[in-house]
């Protein structure tokens, strides 16, 4: 299957050369023949590669990106699969979403997802997925 290996994390643009807004065909020849394809019954489309997922719009139009372990680009050159919360906070400064999801304060359209983690002290827990999602 298709993985993403690198690329720089752009809040509300893309990563690397998966660009929000970009058709679903121009990111299908950015990735292979290998993938699976899920339709859901609000008309988004999802496509999944080994360490990402693309979520696209009833107009076929990329809205959002998902990308988890093995992919080792960063957002602001600091922040990666891996870093610990405490180390983005610091960096790019943090509030709570729902659950282990939390969103960059001074920049929309990107937000992270910590590790499953039983560990009281979040603060220690890794990040375990970053999206990007269309701003409108």
């Amino acid at each position: 299957m298709s993985f993403i290996k690198n690329g720089t994390v752009y809040a509300g643009i893309g990563i690397g050369y998966f660009v929000l807004g970009a058709i679903k065909e121009a990111i299908i020849s950015l990735i292979s023949d290998e993938y699976i394809e899920y339709k859901q019954e609000n008309g988004l489309s999802i496509i999944d590669i080994e360490n990402a997922r693309f979520w696209f719009n009833e107009e076929e139009r990329l809205i959002k990106i998902c990308v988890w372990d093995g992919f080792e680009g960063t957002y602001e050159n600091k922040v990666s699969i891996g870093t610990c919360l405490g180390d983005v906070i610091e960096t790019v400064g943090l509030y709570e979403g729902e659950e282990n999801q939390f969103f960059v304060e001074r920049d929309d359209g990107v937000f992270f997802e910590l590790e499953d983690s039983n560990n009281e002290n979040k603060l220690s827990s890794k990040i375990k997925k970053i999206y990007v999602y269309r701003l409108y």
